[in-house]
């Protein structure tokens, strides 16, 4: 068990690897990809949740660009998780206190900042679908739910 919960490599066999350092996060996964962004870049940091576990990466946490147009993801089961959340707590209080350990669901909080806490961080919606039987029948085989980043977090 870990500081921040289970961190179960049980989960995808790349879930990758987290760190920063020089006032950037890091994060490089064969299966999610790579990335590096500037903590002055960041104007937003959550948690997200989906259905893909118990046996695929279903927890994520979510680093939003000043443009809240782009965002970062990065497994929440990836190695340096810790010692990351740990690091990024001085800059960006609050970002450690995560509260959806646990959730199979299509979920999502505002961590930091301080003023949004809680906060739904995405939307999520189905996909447009053609009217008619062959949307039902689309709707009904595609478990496929959209997200973008919710409004009023300013």
């Amino acid at each position: 068990m870990s500081l921040f919960g289970s961190a179960d490599s049980s989960q995808s066999p790349d879930s990758g690897k987290l760190c920063c350092d020089a006032g950037q996060i890091h994060y490089s996964s064969a299966t999610f990809g790579s990335w590096s962004v500037q903590f002055d870049s960041i104007s937003i940091i959550g948690e997200y949740t989906n259905q893909n576990g118990p046996y695929l990466d279903d927890y994520f946490l979510i680093f939003v660009g000043e443009s809240r147009q782009e965002w970062w993801e990065a497994s929440f089961y990836a190695d340096g998780r810790d010692p990351t959340l740990s690091a990024l707590e001085r800059t960006f209080p609050g970002v450690s206190q995560l509260g959806l350990c646990g959730s199979t669901s299509f979920e999502s909080h505002v961590l930091w900042p301080p003023k949004h806490h809680g906060k739904p961080l995405f939307v999520f919606s189905k996909p447009q679908r053609p009217p008619g039987l062959l949307g039902r029948v689309m709707t009904a085989l595609d478990a496929t739910v959209e997200h973008r980043i919710a409004d009023g977090l300013d």
